[in-house]
């Protein structure tokens, strides 16, 4: 399992008042469809999610094991409630998103797993495309359960990466300030497979965290990547390192190396 570069993140836990579109979709009994994007809002609203001056966030969502596009997959975040971003038959979407301020979508599709990405602040336009995570790939992942957070770990190589750092093997994760967390690695050539001799990720580059109990409202943990003679970080443009944790969704934190810098 891995993510390509995704500029979307995470939004409020359940109960914490932030969108959640896990039940097809919010506000759906008084909105209406504007053309375009496939966007939803509540009726009286604009299709922009925040105040100006916006950027413009668009991506494409595939799926993981075939790449094929995505359609109706519905992308929602509590800095703009109510509003409902879908994909259309090719996979795509786009929205007009607040500068300078915290974005924080989860990205929910039927037969794929739920998806929360990392706190990210954008300052220009912005490419989202990510692959999605088909239910079926839960198999794989032990620790998954629907009363629990699940965290995936990924580290993801620049084109400026050196040759050593290219390798995703020999990466070590670690969860700030929460002991009770564990780490999981895994291996395998073709399929990632869990493997708990591991002390630090395989070819695949991912390593999945259990053991955490789900944020509350306001609340985040940061994660730290390691490799001996990289500079891996989950502090990396769009993303600000913060995540949170809700029960039976994957919170996604890629790591990259080197670091992408602010436009």
């Amino acid at each position: 399992m891995g993510l390509t570069s995704a500029g979307c993140s995470d939004d409020e836990a359940d109960g914490s008042g932030g969108s959640d579109t896990s039940g097809a979709g919010a506000g759906a009994a008084s909105s209406s469809s504007q053309s375009g994007t496939g966007v939803t809002v509540s009726s009286g609203s604009g299709t922009s999610c925040g105040e100006e001056p916006t950027v413009l966030l668009s991506g494409t969502f595939t799926d993981y094991l075939n790449m094929l596009p995505v359609i109706d997959a519905q992308v929602t975040s509590d800095s703009c409630p109510g509003k409902v971003y879908t994909t259309d038959d090719t996979g795509s979407v786009s929205a007009q998103v607040s500068s300078n301020v915290p974005f924080y979508p989860k990205i929910v599709a039927q037969s794929y797993a739920t998806v929360r990405l990392g706190e990210q602040v954008l300052v220009a336009d912005y490419d989202a495309s990510a692959e999605l995570y088909p239910e079926a790939l839960l198999s794989i992942v032990p620790t998954y359960t629907m009363d629990t957070p699940t965290l995936l770990a990924v580290v993801q190589a620049q084109s400026d990466a050196t040759p050593e750092c290219e390798d995703l093997s020999g990466y070590t994760f670690d969860v700030v300030g929460h002991p009770e967390a564990v780490v999981l690695y895994y291996g395998g050539s073709t399929i990632p497979q869990d493997d708990p001799s591991l002390t630090s990720t395989g070819e695949f580059g991912l390593a999945t965290v259990s053991g955490l109990s789900a944020t509350a409202p306001g609340e985040f943990i940061q994660l730290t990547v390691e490799k001996a003679g990289c500079n891996p970080s989950f502090l990396s443009y769009p993303q600000t390192g913060n995540y949170k944790l809700e029960n039976g969704v994957v919170t996604v934190a890629i790591a990259y190396e080197p670091p992408i810098l602010p436009p």
